[in-house]
């Protein structure tokens, strides 16, 4: 099975895609792994960075905010405990990541 680190650019297009790009890649992304084709990671902070998104960036209601934060716990695990929630700084060495270069030099 092929294990992919999902960033929250990715994961905001799962649940809106107004104004944003890629938005059938980052869905089909979702839907791969539902069907259980892939197992998608998300770092630790995923969770807040995605409530504080939706709640102060898209302006959802603290409830909505709630369900989709449930619906991604369901999507990288079935079981918050077992949700594929790596700590940040071992995430790319657990996972292997090359680092991808720099374009800014």
């Amino acid at each position: 099975m092929t294990t992919l680190l999902v960033d929250t650019s990715i994961l905001t297009k799962w649940f809106h895609s107004e104004s944003e790009s890629q938005v059938i890649e980052a869905r089909a992304l979702s839907e791969a792994t539902r069907r259980g084709g892939i197992e998608a990671r998300v770092v630790d902070l995923t969770l807040y960075e995605m409530g504080d998104l939706l709640l102060r960036s898209l302006h959802w209601s603290g409830p909505y905010v709630a369900d989709q934060l449930d619906d991604l716990i369901v999507i990288c695990g079935s079981v918050p405990g077992e949700c594929a929630v790596l700590h940040a700084p071992s995430a790319a060495y657990e996972l292997q990541a090359v680092p991808l270069p720099r374009t800014d030099a």
